[in-house]
Order: C-alpha cells, then structure tokens, then sequence
C-alpha cells in the first residue's frame, strides 16, 4: 500500500499564495482598528467618536422650545440612577453639552459672562471648544498657572483628580474635542472677579497660553476678546464690601463687610448683574454663557440679575450650589431656584461626570438637593440648542445601569449613546434656529415672547 503522504498544517495553507497566518494577523489589526472606537480603552478615542456620531446625526436636527414632562415613572427612574451613582457621580462637569453644542452651532459670535471666573479656567474650558485655533485649554492655562506659583490643587479645588470617564483625564487637565470644521468664529468674554491678585495672575498665564499680553487675540477666522475685569462683583442691590488681598485659591475667599485691617484687603465695587448688562451693553444682545461661582451666595446674584433673565438674554446659565453661604437660610434652597428659572423658561438639570440629571418639570425629588455638599446646575433657555442636548442626555443616560461599570465606558453605554442622536431629533422636532429666524417660546404663565436668535 502507498503510505499517505503528509498534509500541510492548518496555518500552512494559503489564500491566493499568502500564507493563512498573514492573513489572520492582517485580520487581526484591522478589527482593532475598526473595533477600537466601540471598546472601552482610554484616552478619549471613544469621547471623539462619539462626538463624531452625534456630528453626523445632528445635520438632521431641529430644534425647539418642546419641553418633556416629567412622567412618575420616569421620575422614579431617573433617581433610581440617581441614588445608584451616589458614590461615583462627580459634580465635576465633562462638559460633554458644551461640546455638542459647538457641533451644532460653530459659527457667529459668543458672547460669555463668567461671574467668580477666579483663575480663567471654566472660561479656557468653553474658547477651548469654541475657538481651537488659539491652543487655549484647560490644561494649558493649569500648566501656565504652575509656572506662576499656583498648584493644580488651588488652581482645580475638588475636581483635582476627578476622573473623566473613559480618558485617562482627570476633570481639571482634559483637553477637549473639538470635530466641526473650521469657520469664522469669536468670542467675547467679561471675566468678574473680587480678587485683584486672580485677575494679575490670570492675565499672565493667559498671556503664556496665548503668546499675547492684550485682551484681544485673532488666529485665522478665530477672534477672542478676555476682559478681565477685577476687583468687581455681584449680588442683589448695591454696596461696598472688602475681599482679602493674600487669597491664593479659588473658592477659599468670600466678600467681607467694610471693616478690618487696615492695608488686608481690597475694597470692592458690590453691583447687580441687571446694572452691569445695562452698562456694558449686553441688554441688547444675547448673552450665550452666563456662569456664576460665587461661593455660596450664587442665589443673591440671580435675584439681582431677574430683569436680565427674565428677558430671557442668556442661553445658558451654570452656577454653584452647595452647603454653605445663604444656601443654608431657610427661604433659599435648589428646589425654590429651579421653580424660579422655569418661571423664566429655563430648565435646570443637575451637571456632572458621567451623567446629567434633569430638575425642571416634575422631576425634581428632594434627594438632589440632599445627596451633595456642592454640585454645579446647568439651566438652558427652551428654545436654545443646549436645552435640546441636556433633554437627550438626561431622558437617555439615565436609563443606563452604571452601578456596577465602576463609571467606565461600555458596550452597553456604547448602545445608548447611539439611541441619543435619535431621541434628540425625535424630542426637537420644530424649527431650525438659523440667524435671523425669528423664536418663539412659552412661558410658564402662558405668553408668549418672540426672539430674534441668532446663530
């Protein structure tokens, strides 16, 4: 009998003469390639395709003032999310609306107002975003302000060490993404602060960052104009006060009544945020970012800025609220503001890391003004793009399970950030907001206000 000869090895073959080994590993690399954006690695690959999804899906968006309701059930389900993110939601905001909403809106001017701006970082955060032609971040400003004595600790407070998830970022260095194209664009900013010596050494690391000591920076189609405006701050009326000259770290200081020693302390011009818009102009323009830290007397502020908001100037408006300052007075709690900032049409959502919790409209339960010392509030305008983008990430997020994912990205996050895009459109479904069209909102009480928006 003829012995059988032998036969080649599994991984011997070949297909079209490439041995199958070659094949398999050339395989191999490009489903990692292909793959990479869907996994859970770090660093921010899957922050970027994400936006990069909600970029392609929001060319079909429309937006409108529609407000969705807080049904029980849906209440009850997003604070059971709630209560299960106790321990690992961070007050510390990613900003991811931020983001999305340079997708939508790239273009035209911003105009933003940054009460307690302190070092300039919340501000570095959004000309980040909005103009990335100019290098400006976040971490870039954290570094600049290390090169003029002032730690990260003191710079960030208690987001030092906050983890993004999904990067190897923590909230105080990240670097954020930026994916709509390039487009003549600008930014104004009036950084407010007490302090004299935040606002010198804000102007120099800024001056570092930006390779200019003036206010005003043009980079191609990106134009910035950062006032720094210190010693200066808000409440309701008007008032003198003193803020201490040696204070070094944002958060730490507070406004004084007039008194003390002699040469300790700055004295400050005390105005109302109503006075300020009228003064600089901004009650004939839309104001695109109102953010307001002020240490626990951020109430006091918005009492005194009621004309300002009631005219509905502003897109956007973040503050703090925590356990001290008039927070802790019986007549002031987060539960009164939001019924407010509705009144105004505005709905507030609690703003963190990893997820967004809406307040407004029948979702409020008490645990929101409970579970933390501190948090930030994010309240957009009905008929502005950032309301729309806070509705998806509220109603769609908080359907997700992060009670045993450690708040790390999965496949399962992955599903429901793809149904995010969908809700969006399916929740807008009005209008395009494009410059020169003219908005229409319902108020709380039943008017109706027109707006002229603008792009």
């Amino acid at each position: 009998m003829k012995p059988k000869s032998a036969q080649p090895g599994f991984l011997s073959r070949s297909i079209l003469g490439v041995p199958l080994w070659a094949v398999l590993v050339i395989l191999a690399i490009v489903g990692v390639v292909i793959l990479k954006p869907w996994g859970s690695g770090s660093g921010g690959d899957v922050d970027e395709y994400n936006l990069k999804h909600f970029a392609k899906a929001a060319k079909k968006i429309k937006l409108s003032d529609k407000t969705v309701e807080c049904q029980p059930q849906e209440a009850a389900t997003q604070l059971a999310a709630f209560n299960k993110m106790q321990l690992k939601f961070s007050s510390c905001s990613s900003y991811s609306w931020m983001e999305k909403w340079q997708v939508i809106q790239p273009e035209g001017k911003k105009v933003v107002v940054d009460v307690g701006c302190g070092y300039g970082l919340s501000t570095s955060v959004f000309v980040g975003i909005f103009l990335p032609e100019l290098g400006l971040s976040k971490a870039s400003m954290v570094g600049a302000l290390g090169g003029q004595g002032v730690s990260k600790q003191a710079a960030c407070g208690k987001c030092t060490g906050v983890l993004i998830p999904n990067t190897t970022d923590d909230v105080c260095t990240h670097t954020h993404s930026n994916v709509a194209p390039p487009v003549p664009h600008e930014v104004d900013v009036y950084c407010v602060d007490p302090s004299v010596a935040h606002a010198e050494t804000l102007k120099k690391a800024r001056a570092e960052v930006l390779g200019s000591a003036e206010d005003q920076v043009t980079k191609g189609g990106a134009r910035l104009h950062w006032r720094v405006m210190a010693p200066l701050a808000f409440s309701d009326s008007e008032f003198s006060a003193h803020f201490p000259k040696n204070c070094t770290t944002t958060g730490s200081c507070s406004l004084k009544a007039a008194g003390g020693k002699e040469g300790d302390h700055d004295e400050i011009k005390v105005t109302t945020l109503d006075k300020f818009v009228k003064a600089e102009g901004l009650d004939k323009a839309d104001i695109d970012l109102l953010r307001i830290n002020a240490e626990g007397y951020d109430p006091k502020i918005i009492k005194g800025a009621m004309k300002t908001l009631s005219n509905q100037l502003p897109g956007v408006v973040v503050f703090e609220y925590k356990g001290s300052g008039i927070w802790l007075e019986p007549h002031h709690n987060l539960s009164k503001l939001v019924q407010t900032m509705e009144k105004t049409n505005y709905a507030c959502y609690l703003d963190g890391s990893p997820l967004v919790f809406k307040l407004s409209h029948n979702c409020w339960r008490w645990q929101y003004g409970a579970a933390k010392d501190w948090t930030n509030v994010v309240c957009a305008r009905r008929d502005h793009p950032v309301h729309s983008i806070l509705e998806s990430e509220s109603h769609v997020m908080a359907q997700v399970d992060w009670s045993n994912t450690g708040g790390e990205w999965t496949e399962e996050h992955e599903k429901f950030a793809e149904q995010e895009a969908a809700m969006l459109a399916k929740q807008s479904g009005g209008v395009n907001k494009t410059a020169g069209a003219d908005a229409t909102s319902r108020t709380a009480g039943g008017s109706v206000v027109g707006r002229k928006m603008r792009a």
